[in-house]
């Protein structure tokens, strides 16, 4: 091997180390990103029903370590969130923050900041 061609392997090496350490040291500070999680609506048949098919999943913006946001986003069969629609559903609708805060406690090393919806929520239940 030439000279030369060792200089370049080793610039290639030092460069390669260095962007391997700044991705590790990144991925350990606390980051925010938005992903669409699963979620499956657990609903009593016999007492409501919803006006509009419910989401299959929802946006949320969470912040957490890198290295939970990069485990959440690889997970590509992530477990679905079960919601409760007869403990969220006050007043016919499930509103934004009742969502949150289920989300919350079902994402282990997220934080969920926002549930990334239109307001008004469109997940209607009706008495039958």
């Amino acid at each position: 091997m030439a000279k030369r061609d060792k200089k370049w392997l080793v610039s290639l090496l030092c460069l390669g180390g260095t962007i391997l350490f700044w991705f590790l040291h990144t991925l350990g500070k606390e980051h925010t990103a938005e992903i669409d999680y699963p979620v499956t609506f657990v609903v009593d048949e016999t007492k409501m029903k919803f006006s509009d098919a419910p989401p299959a999943s929802m946006r949320l913006q969470v912040t957490g370590c890198g290295w939970s946001l990069l485990k959440h986003l690889l997970q590509r069969n992530a477990a679905p969130v079960k919601l409760h629609v007869a403990q969220l559903a006050k007043r016919g609708c499930i509103k934004r923050e009742q969502l949150r805060n289920q989300f919350d406690r079902e994402l282990v090393g997220l934080k969920v900041d926002n549930v990334l919806m239109e307001e008004p929520i469109s997940l209607h239940v009706f008495p039958k």
